[in-house]
């Protein structure tokens, strides 16, 4: 949460975020990359628009990431880069060369997060609990 709402990153995009992504000194995250899922497979790509950007990191998020990080290490993950599929020449298994990064976020297996299984078993339970959200069956008040 502190990461999406601090920083105004898309999912996909916290998912995707390293340790090594983070300037500390220069009070800047660099946004590399996001965690992106097709027919059940994880990959890495660039973020939306295909364009990498620097986003400030206010220096209350810092601390907290810095603590975040000396609590629960980043994880190293290797994935495809720019689709999951198998490539079929020479040309796609450059470009889909897979990738190592030291993920931020990570389950307690130390797997990518999966984005149908974050948003069904974390944030819906939380939108629940604040209001936001009803159970299936049940209708939303006006």
């Amino acid at each position: 949460m502190d990461l999406g709402v601090g920083l105004g990153l898309r999912q996909g995009e916290v998912f995707g975020l390293a340790a090594d992504d983070f300037d500390f000194e220069q009070g800047v995250v660099h946004i590399r990359r996001q965690l992106q899922w097709a027919s059940g497979k994880t990959y890495f790509c660039l973020p939306k628009g295909s364009k990498e950007r620097s986003v400030p990191v206010p220096p209350h998020l810092t601390r907290r990431v810095r603590e975040a990080l000396q609590a629960f290490p980043a994880t190293s993950c290797t994935l495809p880069w720019s689709d999951p599929a198998e490539p079929v020449n020479d040309a796609q298994r450059r470009e889909r060369m897979p990738v190592a990064v030291s993920l931020v976020i990570t389950t307690a297996h130390g797997n990518p997060v999966a984005h149908k299984t974050f948003n069904e078993f974390n944030w819906r339970k939380a939108l629940l609990a604040v209001g936001l959200a009803w159970q299936t069956g049940e209708k939303a008040e006006k």
